[in-house]
């Protein structure tokens, strides 16, 4: 009984010995697969390209070559490789589908390594990267940032590659929105930066509106109903000249508009129409009926003499014809001046800018 109780027991631990290497050999063929695995991923994925997002991104002289043939305004990306910050605003933010449509439809967009050992050819200048092994800053980088970058950077520029808004750190894309505003419709030509951002969150994100207390209305009309009401109780006309695809529009239609000061001073002085340009309403002014034959209305054709760009206003005088078009975005400390101007025919005696430079004195 003994002997057969030993022999049980040696046989039972035999057994378990030959499991035991056994699992461990399934393990550690299974470490060495996943180890593998592992690293095949690893080489795989640092052979990727750059994430690239949804933007369809250009070189510095494919930008050049481009804009000389159809002029649009330059976004430049500027990142490095180990930087994760770009890494994300290239999986978020450029890769948002409405942003990504934004940028490749109205500007040029360019990425930029910062840190890349390309040589570049740039405004007619040559720029490199004087570091002969390891990171160094591109020339170029220097050139566009003469401070100390960080990475990410996004630089804005009109289609002429002036007026560069530099703006450090992670955009999400309601950041980025604004600013791709502000360069795609003109507007540095006509208000500050941050002022178009406030008006444009006020506008789009209820949630932190600018004009809190502001709850007055203009006494908008159609263009027909103002212009016939003119000719029985005569007074200057306002025309807000938009479209479905003119953002700043919007934005001006619920800030500029939407100042008590400046919709009292409209409701007492001005008949008031919008006027969507892209309409095909017949519109009959000083006995001439104007149409819509194309993609703009005649309206719009002949007040910004072919050279459509919103937003814009037109000032009709009490007989209804044109005084001038004042074709830009205007801030409602902007506007009032403007109104004043042709409302008090200061227009017949001075130039706007003499009248503005006393008007803001006061």
């Amino acid at each position: 009984m003994i002997l057969k109780f030993i022999n049980d027991v040696n046989t039972f631990v035999l057994l378990s010995l030959f499991v035991l290497v056994q699992l461990f050999s399934v393990m550690k063929r299974t470490f060495f697969c996943s180890v593998v695995l592992l690293l095949f991923a690893f080489t795989s994925y640092s052979q990727q390209p750059k994430m690239q997002g949804l933007v369809s991104w250009l070189s510095f002289e494919e930008a050049e070559k481009k804009v000389k043939e159809n002029p649009k305004p330059i976004l430049v990306d500027v990142y490095t490789d180990w930087c994760g910050w770009c890494k994300r605003m290239m999986l978020t933010t450029y890769s948002d589908p409405q942003v990504a449509d934004y940028i490749n439809t109205y500007f040029y967009p360019v990425a930029f390594n910062a840190e890349t050992k390309d040589t570049i050819r740039y405004q007619g200048t040559t720029y490199v990267n004087p570091a002969a092994t390891g990171k160094g800053t591109h020339q170029l980088a220097a050139k566009l940032s003469p401070q100390r970058l960080s990475y990410p950077t996004t630089l804005f520029m009109n289609d002429q590659f002036q007026h560069s808004t530099l703006v450090p750190g992670y955009l999400e894309a309601k950041t980025i929105a604004p600013i791709l505003v502000f360069y795609k419709e003109k507007i540095y030509t006509d208000a500050n930066i941050n002022d178009f951002i406030a008006y444009f969150d006020s506008t789009f994100t209820p949630a932190s509106p600018v004009l809190k207390s502001e709850q007055a209305t203009v006494n908008w009309l159609p263009l027909q109903d103002a212009l016939n009401q003119n000719q029985d109780s005569p007074r200057k006309i306002l025309i807000h000249l938009t479209s479905p695809d003119c953002i700043s529009c919007k934005v001006m239609d619920s800030t500029t508009y939407r100042q008590s000061d400046i919709v009292r001073y409209l409701n007492e002085n001005y008949y008031t129409a919008r006027f969507d340009i892209t309409s095909r309403d017949t519109i009959t002014i000083l006995n001439q009926k104007l149409y819509n034959t194309g993609v703009f209305h005649q309206l719009a054709h002949a007040a910004l003499k072919n050279q459509i760009e919103l937003p814009a206003v037109l000032i009709l005088n009490e007989r209804n014809e044109l005084i001038s078009p004042v074709p830009q975005y205007m801030t409602p400390s902007f506007l009032k001046p403007v109104l004043m101007f042709f409302k008090e025919d200061h227009f017949q005696s001075k130039s706007f800018s003499d009248f503005y430079e006393q008007f803001t004195k006061k």
